[in-house]
């Protein structure tokens, strides 16, 4: 979907002639949410963390960054250290 998106944007609005790049970036952050969202949906709106882990201490560790920005196929790799405990 982002690709035809920014095909129809780079026609509207002209093109330098280097391609759809830039207009392609202004959509993925759209698509990436637009998959977290139908993930939550389908989870019945509270999908299961992406990690979760008991310390010894018994407190309960999660990974909270959004699985579109994690890294994979369908993502930037994440920055290192960007879980909360």
């Amino acid at each position: 979907m982002s690709k035809e998106a920014a095909q129809a944007a780079e026609a509207a609005k002209g093109s330098y002639g280097v391609g759809i790049g830039e207009e392609w970036m202004c959509w993925l952050p759209v698509t990436w949410a637009l998959r977290d969202l139908a993930d939550a949906l389908d989870a019945g709106g509270a999908p299961a963390p992406n990690a979760a882990a008991q310390r010894p201490d018994g407190q309960w560790v999660v990974d909270v960054f959004p699985l579109g920005c994690a890294a994979g196929p369908h993502g930037p790799a994440r920055a290192a250290g960007s879980t909360a405990a």
